[in-house]
């Protein structure tokens, strides 16, 4: 529109350089209520995002923990396991298990109707 005004005249414009715009009350408010909006949308992306990598994070560490205590467990597992393994093979534990079997059975290995103990007479057979 103003390049046709000039051809009239013998001048050529280029370009124009505005440099101040006042828009009206209800255009600038709108402009500005889109901005804040997009950068309450921007922070509010963020936030989920750093809630999504804590989540993640968390996750990660309790399987770390999961891991971990699945280790221990069969550590200690494997302790006892071979401690039972010595126990079995010691000549006091394969003794222990013999005076298991007496007590269960009610039968001594020494008889039946023996009195043991400190200062004690054995008297066999008496009725």
């Amino acid at each position: 529109m103003l390049m046709e005004k000039f051809k009239d005249k013998n001048i050529i414009l280029l370009d124009v350089l505005i440099r101040d715009v006042n828009l009206p009350k209800k255009i600038k408010d709108g402009i500005e209520a889109k901005e804040s909006q997009k950068q309450k949308n921007e922070l509010a992306e963020k936030i989920n995002a750093e809630k999504e990598f804590l989540a993640k994070a968390a996750i990660t560490e309790a399987e770390g923990i999961k891991q971990s205590n699945i280790l221990v467990a069969q550590g200690e597992a494997e302790a006892i396991k071979l401690k039972q393994q010595q126990l079995r093979q010691s000549p006091q534990y394969i003794e222990y298990i013999k005076w298991q079997g007496y007590a269960s059975s009610g039968k001594s290995p020494y008889g039946d109707n023996n009195v043991f103990g400190g200062n004690t007479s054995v008297i066999k057979g008496l009725k």
